[in-house]
């Protein structure tokens, strides 16, 4: 248990467990059935991810969705509760494998039926875009999101689908577009956040802090979405060299939500630049052993060949490897992170080209994938001229 945790809670948190394990005897057995397709049961989190209260919303609401499913297969309603749910879970617990297929799946059988109304279909939609996003199947999910569009044109959220969708796909043009359509439906966080991120590609470091702040000042205080924001905000000051302010940021991230393990990495990123390596690596072991994030595990990896630990360093290009092939397996378009990772780490130009190769064949007009092909083989004909 998480000794930041009161007794109380300690207590709470013991009860939901129990009764979970007492439902849900394996985190992967097939339990709910929808149209004769299975419905996986929901993971029990690390103790880091949220309190008690909100272990014990997320447990409530997967007993209400599949009672629901049990009492009628062909509840709409409650199979896009279960997949809203479980791409919200796959967020928070790094569990990306398991949610987001089992969250396609609910969705495209929906999208296949004929009996949903407007509302149903968009939201279907909508949430299926997501996934695909969140799964770098970015055509796909410009695709699904202009469906969902052209029936509710007034959703914020799924503008900022297109968004993202647009500058993965290098269309950064459109991508400012479709932000200002966003921005004029909805200013909130999701809204602010994307603000940022378009600031900070077009070079405007402080404009994009500013857009941050505006972004974690609009989420509901101890949410998992504003501590988000206040990571990304404490990321950016880092880079502005407003050291402490950046750490003052992960210090209110960390309070509202005690070991978030992207604030962790955060920290450790700051504690490298401060030359505390001992502490950044004690850092990150906390963050990856609470969720398997690639980025957890790329960051100790440089520490290891950046110290020379042959042995840890091998080990973890290894784990880091069998991760991406995780996430492939799993329906996760890879090869842009795959090409960047062997570039940056192994030194293995060909796998490196390989792989952009192919993300450059899934984003032709991504001005950075072009050019990071160009280099790969420019390097590679050096090589061979030596």
């Amino acid at each position: 248990m998480n000794a930041s945790l009161s007794p109380l809670k300690h207590l709470l948190l013991l009860a939901i467990t129990i009764l979970h394990l007492a439902v849900l005897p394996s985190c992967y057995k097939v339990k709910k059935q929808v149209d004769d397709k299975s419905i996986p049961s929901i993971m029990l989190r690390n103790d880091a991810l949220g309190s008690a209260i909100e272990v014990e919303s997320v447990l409530n609401a997967y007993q209400g969705y599949t009672s629901r499913l049990d009492a009628d297969a062909n509840d709409v309603e409650a199979a896009l509760g279960i997949a809203e749910l479980f791409m919200h879970e796959a967020r928070v617990t790094g569990e990306h494998g398991y949610y987001f297929p089992a969250a396609a799946a609910i969705l495209e059988d929906l999208l296949k039926r004929s009996d949903l109304d407007k509302g149903q279909e968009f939201m279907a939609l909508y949430l299926h875009a997501g996934v695909l996003s969140s799964q770098h199947r970015f055509v796909e999910s410009l695709t699904q999101a202009e469906k969902a569009i052209s029936i509710n044109p007034y959703n914020a959220a799924v503008r900022g689908i297109t968004v993202d969708a647009f500058v993965e796909l290098g269309h950064l043009d459109k991508a400012v577009q479709a932000c200002d359509k966003m921005m004029a439906i909805r200013p909130d966080l999701k809204s602010y956040s994307r603000v940022s991120y378009l600031r900070e590609l077009h070079g405007d470091t402080q404009g994009a802090i500013e857009a941050m702040k505006l972004a974690a000042s609009a989420g509901a205080p101890g949410s998992e979405s504003e501590a988000w924001c206040r990571t990304q905000l404490a990321s950016l000051l880092a880079a502005e060299g407003q050291m402490e302010e950046a750490e003052y940021q992960l210090s209110l991230a960390l309070e509202q939500r005690t070991d978030y393990p992207f604030a962790l990495g955060q920290l450790a990123d700051l504690r490298l630049m401060q030359d505390r390596t001992a502490e950044a690596e004690q850092l990150l072991n906390k963050a990856i052993s609470i969720i398997p994030e690639i980025g957890f595990a790329e960051q100790l990896l440089a520490i290891y060949q950046r110290d020379g630990r042959e042995e840890e360093a091998q080990k973890m290009t290894e784990e880091v490897l069998a991760m991406f092939e995780d996430d492939r397996v799993h329906g996760h378009i890879i090869d842009w992170d795959l090409a960047q990772f062997h570039a940056a780490y192994t030194a293995d130009l060909d796998a490196a080209l390989e792989a952009s190769e192919k993300a450059l064949a899934q984003r032709p007009e991504h001005s950075e994938i072009r050019a990071f092909v160009q280099s790969m083989k420019a390097q590679q004909a050096q090589l061979a001229d030596r």
